[in-house]
């Protein structure tokens, strides 16, 4: 009998044999125009324009961590992107109080709006409903990354487009308790027209695979790709999470954008130690690269 996986389109599915790069159409992929149902997730200082621009260059579709940059840097980043691909692409805004002020404002969506950029996701809290009015009169698309469904209910309530269900297997800043293939069920059951993307421990094709299965239409992928040549990480961060046994740590450190506190922007920090070099073709402790190694089928 055959699969019925609803969020994957089997119509196209191909015979199995080397590691070739394969589409997976889904629902993101047709609404997107991607090749792969794979968002590089916004992750600030780490997903610079090279980072997403080799994300979309390889079939997926990039998302610059801009906050909390202030929003000067926003059309010096969008410049840089554009000069490198010519594809879809996200800006992340995180949505929160930090101790330098607000790490996003009225003056990012502006600058948004002027720019034209395709895709907007709000991270930490809901965005003010004149942001998600604005973007969307621009035709801008909006994501919400959501930890549970009462804030994925909020977003939805606003008007987003799309939500990233952040199971309680991601990593940086994650607050919610709910283990990622749960709270994708759930979203699924309560909104089954909502574009539903999978975040959390999505450190390989299985891993994947399991979040399809559970209901998401894509995956958004954050600390898998900090080892990526393409990230802005130190490399010796990069080496760390490469030879990592795979292990994870959840701690309370003091952020540096404010102090630790159930309303500032300092929840529980995960460290996400995946194993990288399960979800790329070269198992070294090289670093991989997005474009030739991030998409092959095996």
């Amino acid at each position: 009998m055959p699969p019925s996986d609803p969020a994957i389109d089997y119509s196209q599915r191909r015979p199995a044999g080397p590691p070739q790069d394969v589409p997976l159409p889904t629902r993101l992929t047709r609404e997107y125009g991607l090749r792969h149902p794979f968002v590089g997730a916004g992750m600030g200082f780490i997903a610079d324009e090279h980072l997403a621009a080799a994300v979309t260059n390889a079939g997926g579709l990039g998302v610059l961590g801009v906050s909390p940059d202030p929003p000067g840097s926003l059309p010096v980043m969008v410049e840089r992107l554009r000069a490198l691909t010519s594809g879809p692409f996200g800006v992340d805004l995180i949505c929160a109080n930090t101790g330098f002020g607000p790490a996003s404002t009225d003056w990012h969506i502006d600058v948004c709006v002027q720019l034209n950029v395709p895709l907007i996701v709000f991270h930490h809290d809901p965005p003010p409903g004149r942001w998600v009015s604005a973007l969307g009169a621009a035709g801008i698309n909006v994501w919400m990354q959501a930890f549970s469904p009462e804030l994925a209910a909020a977003a939805i309530e606003l008007g987003v487009n799309g939500i990233v269900a952040q199971g309680s297997e991601a990593g940086g800043h994650a607050r919610g308790h709910i283990p990622l293939h749960a709270l994708l069920a759930t979203i699924r059951h309560k909104w089954p027209d909502m574009l539903l993307l999978g975040a959390g421990g999505i450190s390989d094709g299985t891993a994947a695979a399991a979040a399809f299965r559970a209901g998401a239409d894509g995956v958004w992928v954050g600390t898998a790709l900090v080892a990526a040549v393409e990230a802005n990480a130190h490399p010796e961060y990069k080496r760390r999470l490469i030879d990592s046994p795979g292990k994870t740590l959840r701690t309370k450190p003091s952020d540096p954008n404010g102090p630790t506190s159930p309303t500032g922007f300092s929840p529980p920090v995960q460290c996400k130690a995946q194993r990288h070099t399960s979800a790329v073709p070269n198992h070294n402790s090289t670093t991989p690269s997005v474009e030739h190694d991030c998409f092959h089928t095996r």
